[in-house]
């Protein structure tokens, strides 16, 4: 198993990807606003809020399909560690959805209804906290693609983060054998481009989020060390047991 995370890992990291273009187009226009409309006649503190909303929207797109990602991983995985892993991440994020949605106001998507039809659903128990994997990720808002609208960034990037969560997950899927390597090398691989990106909100947002910033970049940096530590741990047994079956 290669120890190179970027390699098999490219579904995952791109979650996070389009969030720096996404804040950029949001402080000069918010949900609503009439294209060329005078933004700049609003309040400081005003627009300020409207800033730091945005963001966290963004962000809470993000760790959302971070725990869609780890329940379709949890059913696969065979090593202990790996589904401990999976855990602490829903675990952790969830907790971090739950401050974001309130900071997030009218800008998040709102929670969508189980589908009908018997849908096949993911669900999965941990502590006090349920989750369902069809009611994780609402529905995308399509407005913006309409002929004549404002591009609405914030949309723009859920659909690009579900497309890709989406992909992560086929690829998971395809490559069962390897899952425990492919989970954590995804989770290596987005984790790294994450908290990237959560240093550039930093420098965008008010002192109310930057303080919530940087608890989820403090959580994250944890799970990066984790997530690589036990990504090194199943290569070295892949590799003992590929020397094994050689011999």
């Amino acid at each position: 198993m290669r120890n190179n995370y970027g390699w098999y890992c490219a579904p995952l990291c791109l979650l996070f990807v389009g969030t720096s273009l996404c804040l950029a187009q949001a402080q000069q226009q918010t949900p609503g606003q009439p294209a060329g409309s005078p933004a700049a006649a609003a309040p400081a503190d005003q627009k300020m809020a409207s800033t730091d909303e945005q963001i966290a929207a963004v962000i809470l797109a993000c760790s959302r399909n971070e725990i869609e990602f780890a329940i379709t991983a949890k059913p696969l995985l065979q090593s202990q560690s790996a589904k401990d892993f999976a855990d602490k991440v829903m675990q952790d994020q969830q907790a971090a959805c739950d401050k974001l949605e309130k900071i997030a106001g009218g800008h998040a998507r709102p929670a969508r209804a189980p589908a009908a039809g018997g849908e096949q659903t993911a669900k999965i128990q941990l502590g006090k906290l349920k989750f369902e994997a069809s009611t994780v990720r609402p529905a995308g808002d399509t407005q913006s693609g309409r002929a004549g609208s404002p591009l609405n960034w914030i949309r723009i990037h859920e659909e690009m983060s579900d497309e890709c969560v989406e992909m992560a997950k086929a690829d998971l899927k395809n490559n069962e054998r390897h899952a425990d390597e492919i989970f954590m090398g995804q989770e290596v691989a987005g984790l790294m481009r994450f908290i990237a990106e959560l240093k550039v909100f930093h420098n965008h947002a008010s002192g109310t989020l930057r303080g919530q910033i940087d608890g989820v970049r403090e959580t994250a940096e944890k799970h990066l060390k984790q997530a690589k530590e036990i990504h090194q741990s199943l290569a070295r047994e892949s590799g003992r047991k590929g020397d094994t079956t050689k011999e």
